[in-house]
């Protein structure tokens, strides 16, 4: 795992939980994953995320690519903390609860 740029680390994904470990030991704050669906979907699959934030924008494109493509079995989420904003947009926050992280 190497730094990258906004204190980003790179990772070529051959032990992504040795990785989250080494993450999690030397974070002061919070993990994020921004604009990755297949790596979330990977991360989701191996029970190594606490929490998922959706950020909803009110725009219906009636077509498009799903959120977690490629998630292959069923996860199930226990909902959290729900924040609607001026602009429309609304934060959505689940726990993983389902079979991949028997949390």
């Amino acid at each position: 795992m190497s730094s990258g740029p906004w204190a980003a680390r790179v990772t070529d994904g051959s032990d992504l939980a040795a990785d989250m470990a080494r993450l999690r030991a030397g974070a002061e704050g919070g993990i994020a994953v921004f604009g990755s669906s297949s790596l979330t979907v990977t991360l989701l699959e191996q029970g190594l995320l606490d929490e998922l934030r959706i950020l909803l924008h009110p725009v219906v494109l009636g077509g498009g690519r799903s959120l977690f493509a490629g998630l292959k079995d069923r996860l199930d989420l226990a909902a959290g903390a729900v924040t609607a904003f001026r602009s429309g947009n609304v934060l959505l926050r689940y726990r993983p609860c389902g079979p991949a992280g028997n949390r």
